[in-house]
């Protein structure tokens, strides 16, 4: 998700940023795309 978006979103609903930035890096990591793109550039 756009961090821009989940920011508007996170205004609409009256959701704390810190929490929005949690939850967002919290899916990143765990993401087996994300991880296995970082395992690909660390072996270049």
């Amino acid at each position: 998700m756009d961090w821009d978006i989940a920011f508007q979103v996170a205004d609409l609903l009256e959701i704390d940023d810190q929490k929005v930035v949690h939850e967002l890096l919290k899916d990143i990591y765990e993401n087996p795309r994300f991880i296995n793109a970082l395992s690909e550039k660390s072996a270049v």
